[in-house]
């Protein structure tokens, strides 16, 4: 199933098959495909997605809650994001820009249960 129903054409992420979640090397040959990477997603804590990225650690990521956009097949999303931080092939500053681009085209808020924090928008 596509990630999302009526995708974006500027939004260059794409579906991932098991085995590319499985073995993420693919991550920087894809790279060299798609438009650069925004700037807005290169400056640390300059928008609400960069609060995110310190929390997909495995304790807390059993427990995150995302609402996806509409379209969007979220646990499709998730994969990819997964695949994008399970990669060596990358530096650590070009995942967090392509995660925080990834969290905003696919889901509107997130929160982690058991956390007191309030949902945190990415819009």
């Amino acid at each position: 199933m596509p990630i999302a129903t009526d995708p974006d054409p500027a939004c260059p992420f794409r579906e991932v098959t098991d085995a590319e979640a499985v073995f993420p090397a693919w991550v920087s040959l894809w790279l060299e495909e798609i438009p650069p990477i925004p700037d807005a997603y290169w400056k640390r804590n300059s928008a609400t997605t960069f609060a995110m990225i310190p929390m997909l650690h495995p304790d807390k990521v059993e427990r995150m809650k995302m609402i996806p956009r509409e379209g969007v097949d979220a646990e499709e999303a998730w994969k990819l994001i997964l695949a994008i931080l399970g990669t060596y092939s990358i530096k650590h500053e070009t995942k967090e820009a392509l995660v925080g681009w990834a969290l905003e085209s696919f889901f509107l808020c997130y929160w982690v249960d058991g956390e007191e924090d309030p949902p945190v928008r990415l819009e």
